[in-house]
């Protein structure tokens, strides 16, 4: 069974100046004070995992340079959260009633889901040595607004990876509900089958189904 998802959607030669659609930014140091006094509902203080967001804003508005000037007000991000936690809430919502058809049903979201082929609400991101210790999901409906004058910099220093410049066209396909497949690679791409996929969904839906239990 493979072990992990290629980490084949970041980019290592991103725009090291400008922020892009799509950068993963860790919330960490002064980042936490800020979302807690922002967005005090949010959970950015669990010293157990660190904590991410992902920035929704077209790369177009947000690049620049000496001679242009940015194109917005606010910088808009959404949550990032490990795919455990989407799954935890699955079994949960199924009560515990976890039969054939729940396996069935889950394995076929779960392999549409870290293929990026689930585009309604969520996008998959890879676990990152050294970044994500596991599989994440960025909820694209949950997202929130920083100013752009006062956060710029600082979700640049802190950000921690970047998308290919396919995968950010799908961010912003899927953001402005236009209904067209943009031509990115997938896990076949990467040496996968589907049993390769399934497999390895089936064993994160083991991992959660045996906490809930237990």
């Amino acid at each position: 069974m493979k072990s992990s998802v290629p980490g084949y959607i970041y980019d290592n030669k991103f725009d090291r100046e400008s922020l892009q659609q799509g950068d993963v930014i860790k919330v960490q140091n002064e980042l936490i004070n800020k979302f807690n006094e922002f967005y005090p509902t949010l959970n950015h203080t669990d010293q157990r995992n660190d904590q991410f967001v992902m920035i929704l804003s077209q790369t177009c508005d947000l690049v620049r340079t000496k001679k242009r000037k940015l194109k917005i007000d606010h910088i808009n991000l959404c949550l990032v959260r490990t795919i455990d936690s989407l799954i935890r809430r699955t079994i949960e919502n199924h009560q515990g009633d976890m039969d054939k058809s729940f396996y069935k049903e889950t394995s076929k979201k779960l392999s549409r889901l870290i293929n990026n082929s689930e585009t309604k609400f969520h996008f998959f991101l890879p676990k990152i040595e050294g970044v994500f210790p596991k599989d994440m999901i960025s909820i694209l409906s949950l997202n929130y607004a920083f100013r752009t004058n006062e956060f710029y910099e600082l979700f640049l220093s802190n950000r921690v990876a970047s998308l290919k410049s396919e995968f950010r066209a799908k961010i912003g396909m899927i953001l402005s509900a236009f209904y067209g497949r943009v031509a990115t690679q997938d896990l076949s791409e990467q040496g996968w089958t589907d049993e390769d996929c399934s497999q390895y969904v089936n064993q994160l839906i083991a991992n959660e189904v045996a906490k809930y239990q237990g």
